[in-house]
């Protein structure tokens, strides 16, 4: 990857936006792990944010703008030659000197968003656009019509993305990237559509796809029930779950992933952590040291987890949501957008922001 991306950090569980008092670097300046690279301000201290990687530095957020957990801060280039930042980035005239990746602006145009949809970001990126794809349920404006896709020939690497749109497009980004895979073809849930310009492919040519090569499935349908059905048919069929990884991700060589998991662009993972099968930890998502998440849950974009954290098959904890050490998450439960789970949290419960409990129906 030409790049790397340092992110706004989650200084504690009552904050979820902070203040760039200001930078202690120039753009294009060389920097080092531990070199100092701005202040940030929270509702309770001033924290110093230091480099964790070497490299040369370009801001994306200026002084005295607010960012939220999760977004960019600043990139980190392997040269200082600002060249580079035209094969990432295109600055958008008349938009207020916004910041737009091609990819995201590709995935913007494709999916009918504009700037205004991202009206506090000075920097957008595409797993910024994706998470608010998702979270609108969007379907692309363009794309060719649903028909069977001509069979490719797949290779050891080939993995065929078969499920919802929103989390293959998660898939298919990250594979981009350079996340140890290449997407071949994409297999739609019922009613679903093109997914970019892949071969599209049924559910009834398993055995075409077998004969072709195939090896390697992605299962992204939503849902724990239809995850795990999926998972069963490919163990079935002798098909291999493919985990998949964004390489801007951080991957503890002591934590353990289980089969089909997805992990979103600037994720965490500490040692010793274990993820269950069919569970997807999203952008910008932490899981501490010693943490132990279920089978089919759903850690989403900006969420935190501290150590010693248990979550149980089928949670789920919402965007920016925040889980002390040592809480048990049951089966089921829901941490919503924004909560703190400070006490365990019971099976099937929904935890709300004012930390009150409640039974879904």
């Amino acid at each position: 990857m030409p790049f790397e991306i340092l992110r706004a950090p989650h200084v504690n569980v009552n904050d979820l936006t902070l203040k760039l008092v200001r930078w202690a670097v120039a753009p294009w300046q060389p920097i080092k792990a531990g070199t100092l690279l701005c202040e940030l301000e929270t509702t309770k201290a001033a924290v110093e944010f230091t480099a964790d990687r070497a490299g040369f530095v370009l801001p994306a957020v200026q002084a005295g703008q607010s960012v939220r957990v999760g977004e960019p801060l600043a990139y980190v280039f392997p040269t200082a030659d600002p060249r580079q930042a035209a094969e990432l980035t295109v600055a958008s005239a008349g938009e207020g000197d916004v910041v737009v990746s091609r990819k995201a602006r590709d995935l913007m145009a494709r999916f009918g968003l504009s700037h205004a949809d991202f009206p506090r970001h000075t920097a957008i990126g595409s797993d910024t656009v994706l998470a608010m794809i998702r979270e609108r349920g969007l379907h692309p404006l363009d794309g060719p019509a649903l028909t069977p896709g001509v069979m490719p020939d797949f290779g050891p690497d080939d993995i065929v993305l078969w499920g919802e749109t929103n989390l293959a497009t998660l898939a298919w980004d990250a594979l981009q990237a350079g996340g140890g895979g290449r997407a071949a073809a994409y297999l739609p849930d019922q009613g679903g559509g093109a997914l970019f310009d892949l071969p599209v492919l049924t559910v009834g040519q398993w055995d075409e796809m077998k004969r072709a090569g195939l090896r390697k499935v992605f299962a992204c349908s939503a849902g724990r029930a239809a995850r795990a059905v999926q998972l069963a048919e490919l163990a079935r069929l002798g098909l291999e779950a493919a985990t998949v990884v964004h390489p801007s991700a951080v991957v503890s060589a002591a934590a353990r992933l289980g089969a089909g998991c997805f992990v979103g662009a600037g994720a965490k993972i500490g040692p010793l952590a274990e993820i269950g099968d069919g569970t997807s930890v999203l952008a910008g998502a932490s899981v501490a040291h010693h943490s132990r998440v279920g089978c089919h849950c759903a850690i989403s974009d900006g969420a935190h987890l501290g150590g010693n954290v248990t979550v149980g098959d089928g949670a789920v904890v919402g965007i920016c949501a925040a889980v002390n050490k040592r809480v048990t998450i049951g089966d089921g439960a829901l941490v919503v957008s924004g909560a703190a789970a400070f006490d365990d949290v019971p099976a099937g419960t929904v935890l709300r922001h004012d930390g009150s409990l409640a039974r879904p129906g």
